[in-house]
């Protein structure tokens, strides 16, 4: 019976060690090693300026109970912190945007839609009149390229 007790203790002093080990050791995430993608934003910002009018607006909700001249619509430049709020009929700015091809990513109730501009470059002044519709946006785009 003393026997027994006493590799019985034997095992559990050797299980908690085990696992105390295991626990010590580092994890993968303290490794340094990525765990998903990366979203960090822009080390330099562009210095291009996209400003936009927005003439039509729908929804793709049947249930929305706002009429469409309050619905309110955010403007993102995908990958970065660059975001401005527009009403139906609205103007919106978009300041130190990068260069290169800049997709443009409105949302609001009901809406969840995407349209790329091209070939941005810094310094350049871009006006977009951009009509919305649930899931597409159409950009009409006027660009003055910086001099």
């Amino acid at each position: 019976m003393a026997i027994t007790r006493t590799i019985s203790c034997f095992v559990f002093i050797a299980s908690i060690t085990f696992v105390a080990a295991a626990c010590d050791r580092p994890r993968h995430s303290d490794l340094g090693t990525p765990t998903g993608p990366s979203t960090s934003f822009p080390i330099s910002p562009g210095t291009a300026t996209i400003a936009g009018t927005l003439t039509a607006v729908s929804s793709t909700s049947p249930d929305l109970l706002l009429p469409r001249t309050l619905i309110t619509v955010l403007i993102n430049v995908t990958g970065t912190g660059i975001f401005a709020t527009a009403s139906p009929g609205g103007n919106f700015v978009l300041n130190g945007v990068p260069a290169g091809d800049i997709e443009l990513h409105f949302v609001g109730p009901g809406i969840d839609a995407k349209a790329t501009v091209g070939q941005v470059q810094n310094g350049d002044e871009i006006h977009v009149v951009v009509s919305v519709h649930g899931l597409r946006a159409t950009l009409d785009i006027d660009k003055a390229e910086s001099k």
